[in-house]
């Protein structure tokens, strides 16, 4: 319908025309997908990327979503090619908690790759002075910058923000029973798994 805009395509500010555009929206990191999208389907392969409606909600609600799609796939799809899979920072999260627990379930999933790029998997530190002075931004806006002050302090309140914090305001933290479940599902068992950091390197 050409009367649809990149709004309507997607649930959040990223969806498919942000990751196939390589310039869009200021992507501007995501300058070469098009060129390894299009390397991809020319070698054969199908390509889908998962957009959540609920971006920031419970880390298991999106992995619930997450494992729906896989089952999807596999029931649609001709063939026993595997599958790869891959996500960036709470997608990391999001693909790890999925396939840990169908493992840890004995459901299928048909990954055979596992890519997990630049994922808190011993959780997000940002400091806690830092976050409190977003908090008190927000409590005492600038008329000329509430709305962003405010947006800045929600979005370190939101559950998936509060699992994986390791420092949070008092009464906020969701991070020891997050992690804690998270330890004991443990890492994916049926796949090759990459991590790709851009931190510290000790996670």
């Amino acid at each position: 319908n050409s009367s649809h805009t990149l709004s309507d395509l997607r649930f959040g500010d990223f969806g498919w025309c942000q990751f196939n555009s390589g310039n869009a929206e200021g992507y501007d990191f995501l300058y070469n997908s098009p060129v390894l999208i299009d390397h991809l389907r020319n070698e054969g392969f199908d390509i889908i990327l998962l957009d959540f409606k609920k971006g920031a909600t419970y880390i298991q609600e999106n992995a619930a979503v997450l494992k729906e799609l896989l089952q999807r796939i596999n029931s649609y799809k001709i063939g026993k090619e595997p599958i790869i899979l891959a996500g960036a920072s709470m997608g990391g999260q999001v693909t790890r908690y999925a396939l840990s627990s169908m493992d840890n379930n004995g459901e299928e999933h048909c990954v055979s790759l596992w890519i997990s790029l630049d994922s808190p998997h011993k959780g997000a530190n940002i400091p806690l002075g830092f976050q409190e002075m977003l908090q008190d931004l927000a409590d005492n806006p600038n008329p000329q910058y509430a709305e962003v002050q405010e947006q800045l302090a929600n979005t370190l309140n939101r559950p998936a923000a509060r699992q994986m914090l390791i420092h949070q305001r008092p009464g906020y933290s969701l991070f020891n029973t997050y992690f804690n479940e998270l330890e004991s599902l443990g890492f994916p068992r049926e796949v090759m798994s990459y991590g790709i950091a851009n931190g510290s390197g000790e996670a």
